[in-house]
């Protein structure tokens, strides 16, 4: 199989404490909030954060990628770049054998926006990074399953950078 339980462990438990190292930390942005400077309303802020604040006390166990052949629940990630820390939960990371394959971004109404491919995306770069592992990416919508290639990422790290700077300095 090429994986062992105490190295699955070990980078379980990295990519969780990660996740709360970044959630404690000043130099911070959500992924949700990144996304939402890439919609044309921009009318859609509270809805990110009722989706935020919904993960915060939600996100499933991630403990069950190591004890279940597959599984798909929302999940904690977090890495830091040179501006901070950007982090989220994602909808739905799928795990076969402890290794993610997709990232599934739920939406409640039809089609998508570019505010949401930057979303996904950007969880689709935080699996990556944590886990050495590239994700197929997916959206579904109420009428649709569309996978995409990951897009916007550069401009949305530059925008994370932007919210980071503004915060911290005024």
């Amino acid at each position: 199989m090429g994986y062992t339980m105490s190295s699955d462990f070990y980078l379980l438990s990295t990519v969780l404490d990660r996740f709360e190292e970044a959630r404690s930390s000043e130099k911070k942005v959500y992924v949700s909030d990144v996304a939402g400077h890439f919609s044309k309303r921009h009318a859609g802020k509270s809805s990110f954060e009722a989706g935020r604040r919904l993960h915060s006390r939600f996100w499933g166990d991630p403990w069950a990628v190591l004890d279940l052949e597959e599984v798909c629940l929302p999940f904690p990630l977090a890495w830091r770049f040179e501006f901070g820390w950007l982090l989220g939960v994602a909808d739905q990371v799928c795990f076969r054998r402890a290794r993610p394959f997709s990232v599934i971004e739920y939406k409640s109404y039809p089609g998508f926006s570019k505010a949401d491919i930057v979303q996904v995306s950007l969880y689709a770069l935080l699996v990556e990074l944590n886990f050495a592992a590239k994700p197929q990416v997916i959206i579904m919508t109420k009428t649709s399953i569309t996978r995409i290639k990951p897009a916007y990422v550069l401009d949305a790290l530059a925008k994370a950078r932007h919210i980071v700077k503004k915060r911290n300095t005024g």
